[in-house]
């Protein structure tokens, strides 16, 4: 199977993104965490181990940042 090319990689953490970038140098500049692609402060906390409540607000940010960046990527298909 041959290696993937893809134009965009979303990560949930700094952390993530920065062992993304270190095994797979071609990646810089396809290469975002969520909030960064979908242009919102800060990171979502992981939830591990937390309470239920906690898993709910961090399901909030998710959805939050996946709609604007599922806007993020229509108007720049439209635009391009």
């Amino acid at each position: 199977m041959g290696e993937a090319n893809p134009d965009l990689i979303l990560t949930m953490t700094a952390g993530h993104k920065e062992q993304v970038e270190e095994r797979f140098a071609p990646s810089r500049g396809k290469l975002f965490t969520l909030s960064e692609f979908a242009r919102y402060p800060g990171e979502i906390a992981d939830p591990f181990e937390d309470s239920l409540e906690v898993y709910r607000e961090c399901a909030r940010q998710m959805l939050a940042r996946l709609n604007a960046a599922v806007d993020r990527l229509r108007c720049d298909h439209r635009s391009g």
